[in-house]
């Protein structure tokens, strides 16, 4: 999965004003491998992390993690059709 252009993690850390190794710290990770990761696209989060990042940055998972989110839905779709 490469969808780094759908993931939202590193443009609200940065507005956030988080560097990568407070991020890492407050999802309680001890390296910043998993964040960059996840940032790069290149690594689902885990739901656990998802939920971090929503309370973190205030933003449901599927408005930091669209492209996941738009992957579930077409996925549940395809199935229902």
């Amino acid at each position: 999965m490469n969808n780094a252009s759908f993931n939202y993690v590193r443009a609200f850390r940065q507005k956030h004003g988080l560097t990568a190794r407070e991020l890492t710290f407050l999802l309680g990770h001890r390296s910043h491998t998993v964040l960059a990761k996840v940032e790069a696209g290149e690594r689902l989060p885990s739901l656990r992390t998802a939920f971090c990042l929503q309370v973190i940055f205030r933003r449901t998972p599927h408005r930091v993690l669209p492209a996941l989110y738009e992957a579930a839905e077409d996925d549940v779709m395809r199935r229902v059709a």
